[in-house]
């Protein structure tokens, strides 16, 4: 019975966490390290020295990212993502470092070079909450300016806006969103392009 009342502690603590929404990017880092701790450090005291052989790739490099961030910039998750991350790869990596970039970059230092530096700028692009409730906002955090489009269910286009870097809040009532489902298709300065969808509820 405690094991599933701590299961269904954990998810509803999943819940309210991705229902969080960052203003900055120092929220929305505490937001995936809170998550990736729920998902594989919190189940189990035993589970907190296997996460090794149960982080999967692409969680371990959305830690990694994190870890490497100036923590002036990146706020307090950055220290638990690093800790968070020598668990994860069973061993103590030195290499990442408090030096700020005039307190605006982030970046990791070569462990084979003491003498240099690699500028590292960690790519963000999210889309929140998701699913949403009919008239709320479509919230989109990123790291790099670009366009987004948003499509309706039969792919006609239903609304275009410029992305600024950090939060960009749609209204639903801006393009009468019905509830189902909108798609969207952004492109980003740095040439990458995300797509993807939001459920959209009564």
């Amino acid at each position: 019975m405690k094991l599933e009342t701590d299961s269904i502690n954990l998810m509803n603590m999943k819940v309210y966490n991705s229902q969080t929404a960052p203003a900055n990017i120092r929220d929305l880092n505490q937001q995936t390290v809170n998550n990736l701790y729920l998902t594989y450090f919190a189940k189990t005291p035993d589970a907190f020295y296997q996460t090794d052989s149960l982080m999967t790739d692409a969680d371990l490099a959305t830690l990694e990212s994190i870890a490497a961030q100036c923590y002036v910039v990146g706020g307090p998750a950055v220290i638990q993502a690093r800790s968070m991350y020598w668990i994860a790869t069973n061993s103590m990596d030195l290499s990442f470092q408090d030096y700020c970039l005039n307190t605006t970059g982030f970046y990791k230092t070569n462990p084979n070079d003491a003498g240099s530096t690699e500028t590292k700028m960690p790519y963000t692009f999210k889309v929140y909450p998701n699913p949403i409730n009919k008239g709320n906002s479509i919230n989109v955090f990123t790291s790099e300016p670009g366009d987004i489009e948003f499509y309706n269910a039969l792919g006609q286009s239903i609304y275009r806006a410029k992305l600024n870097t950090s939060i960009n809040m749609f209204d639903c009532g801006q393009f009468d969103c019905e509830t189902g489902i909108v798609f969207y298709k952004a492109k980003l300065q740095n040439g990458k392009t995300e797509i993807g969808k939001v459920i959209i509820i009564r």
